[in-house]
């Protein structure tokens, strides 16, 4: 079970345990986290300790504290990476520790050392996970695909593209800021871009628009990312884009890789 209220954190984890065949539980509060323990049978949990309400450290005293949930493996994630955060996790009754932002990399083997079962015993190619709505994923492409530029000022997001993008052969490179992105593309232009909407320095649409109007890079596809369709106005002809350009968050990843696909196939045969 992952009790986490950030979204971003809680997707990435949920789609690496999925990846090993696991069906995580996700709670966005402390108090649903116990209430689910409660009434179903959990093998590990996964809290982070900033949470809104019952906090983490709260929790894993409530887990400790009641004998039907004491013996569950409890695991703590936070940003918070002083060793003084680690020793009152481990104080307040947790039996591991792990510092965001998580490597993706390593993730479900650092859980392994905490939990009773194996949780890497049936691993399932990220590409073969089914998604939040139910769709699965089609079999992952091994030779090498191109490389994408991510862009975003989350640190979460941008692990969460290159957790799903990688798989499927992809390289991913990453940038936090649009200056940052622009530098990356002049230095080593990618086969496509993919980028946020709102970042600290300027739009997903900027950086869309200097690509468009620079000679040497307008053909370089590009793919803008939103939590919601208003920030998208089919109207933008000047940008080039239209829905086929436009991804809605929470992201499925075989809707994403068709997306980028099509994208690719596209610049090729123009």
């Amino acid at each position: 079970m992952l009790i986490e209220d950030n979204r971003d954190h809680l997707e990435l984890m949920a789609y690496l345990l999925r990846a090993f065949g696991h069906k995580p539980l996700s709670c966005g509060s402390g108090e649903g986290g116990v209430g689910v323990a409660l009434n179903r049978e959990i093998d590990l949990v996964v809290c982070d300790l900033m949470l809104g309400g019952m906090n983490g450290f709260e929790v894993a005293e409530s887990f400790k504290a009641d004998a039907r949930l004491r013996n569950i493996p409890l695991v703590a994630v936070s940003a918070l990476g002083a060793d003084s955060v680690r020793k009152r996790a481990l104080a307040a009754g947790f039996d591991g520790f792990i510092s965001k932002p998580i490597s993706p990399e390593a993730f479900v083997l650092e859980l392994q050392r905490f939990a009773k079962t194996d949780l890497t015993q049936n691993p399932t190619p990220p590409a073969a996970v089914t998604g939040s709505r139910g769709s699965t994923v089609r079999p992952a492409v091994p030779q090498h695909q191109g490389t994408i530029l991510a862009v975003d000022d989350r640190t979460p997001n941008l692990e969460l593209a290159r957790a799903m993008l990688e798989p499927f052969g992809f390289n991913v490179v990453t940038a936090g800021s649009v200056e940052e992105a622009l530098a990356s593309i002049r230095r080593h232009p990618p086969s496509l871009v993919l980028t946020d909407v709102h970042m600290g320095d300027g739009t997903g649409f900027d950086l869309v628009r200097t690509v468009r109007t620079d000679p040497q890079l307008h053909n370089i596809p590009c793919l803008v990312i939103s939590a919601t369709y208003l920030d998208f106005d089919p109207r933008t002809d000047e940008l080039g884009l239209d829905d086929t350009n436009f991804i809605l968050r929470p992201i499925e990843p075989e809707a994403l890789v068709a997306k980028i696909e099509a994208s690719l196939a596209s610049g090729r045969k123009a």
